[in-house]
């Protein structure tokens, strides 16, 4: 036998299940929540992984002090003077004064003749 119809002194039953129902959803409402904060967290420590596996692989080609120092040469009369610095050079500032370019000569020796010969 089904209540279809109940008086003014009865019991509100539709309000009565509605409430009954929300509490019964309440459970599965926070366990929705803390799953979508675990992904969110999820997600960013994924993205963190990301970024430290991308800074790694950077520093990992960052090997001796070669990466750090470079050296360079400059001069101002480029038709006298060319340097380069190589991997041994010591750091510093060096000047090199150049008085004069050197001229070409011929040496010319007048021939003896070897009266033993």
């Amino acid at each position: 036998m089904a209540i279809t119809e109940l008086n003014a002194n009865s019991v509100d039953v539709t309000s009565i299940v509605s409430q009954l129902m929300a509490v019964e959803r309440r459970p599965v409402e926070k366990l929705q929540s803390k799953s979508a904060s675990y992904e969110t967290k999820l997600s960013v420590f994924s993205s963190l992984k990301s970024t430290i596996s991308q800074f790694q692989e950077a520093v990992r080609g960052l090997t001796g002090a070669g990466s750090f120092q470079s050296f360079s040469t400059s001069s101002s009369n480029s038709s006298a003077l060319t340097a380069t610095a190589g991997s041994a050079a010591v750091p510093g500032s060096y000047a090199l004064s150049i008085s004069g370019l050197a001229q070409s000569q011929q040496l010319v020796a007048a021939g003896q003749l070897s009266s033993s010969a």
